[in-house]
């Protein structure tokens, strides 16, 4: 029965650590540059948007876009244009959105072309 205990909490610790491992976070790290870096913030950020997890995801996007990624700058105009995690703010969704395409972001690019058929005196 002790044998039994023993390999149950060994196998409870190797669920723990593995599951620990697949959670990791990736610390912004002004310092770190590397486009590795951008892309494994990016991936969280997705993956607490995905989550609806809002709050998290918010300053990860701010920080990316103001280091000129695209992805995360239609990301934020995304957020603010419907109002997602942020207070519905069509004017700041729209600057997001036009750095996003200044970029040659595509989604970006679609969406403030599919905004102007819809809004032409804009």
């Amino acid at each position: 029965m002790l044998n039994l205990l023993k390999m149950m909490a060994l196998i409870a610790v190797g669920f723990s650590l593995l599951l620990g491992c697949a959670a990791r976070q990736v610390v912004v790290d002004p310092g770190n540059t590397s486009p590795a870096h951008e892309s494994a913030l990016f991936q969280q950020a997705r993956k607490y948007f995905i989550a609806q997890k809002y709050a998290e995801a918010l300053p990860i996007l701010k920080y990316l876009s103001k280091r000129k990624n695209s992805d995360a700058q239609y990301a934020l105009g995304y957020m603010y244009y419907y109002g997602v995690g942020v207070s519905r703010d069509e004017s700041v969704a729209l600057n997001w959105m036009r750095f996003a395409a200044a970029k040659n972001n595509p989604r970006a690019l679609l969406a403030l072309e599919r905004y102007q058929a819809l809004n032409p005196a804009h």
